[in-house]
């Protein structure tokens, strides 16, 4: 059994504790200021390179993270629904928001 594991990969998710300036969305606007703050603090090169990111959120639809999934060309980028779903399983969100 030990054998067969080792060849298995698996989604690893590591975060650390931050406050949000915006900790809780109810509109677009609130999910817009915790997309500034991000796209602030990721030292992405915006006007450059296309990023897609998922932001998750806990019952309460406060943001509990957020995780670059992609990260492409000027033209676009293509992101893996799977890897989505299973980063979000991970931190055990309850809702998300893509950019």
């Amino acid at each position: 059994m030990e054998a067969e594991n080792k060849y298995l990969n698996e989604i690893t998710v590591s975060y650390a504790k931050k406050r949000f300036t915006s900790t809780t969305v109810n509109s677009s606007k609130d999910v817009q200021a915790v997309a500034r703050e991000i796209f602030n603090n990721c030292k992405c090169q915006l006007e450059l390179k296309e990023y897609f990111f998922i932001i998750l959120l806990n019952r309460a639809n406060e943001v509990i993270g957020y995780h670059k999934l992609s990260e492409g060309g000027i033209c676009g980028t293509v992101v893996d629904i799977r890897i989505a779903f299973g980063t979000a399983l991970k931190w055990k969100a309850a809702g998300s928001y893509c950019l």
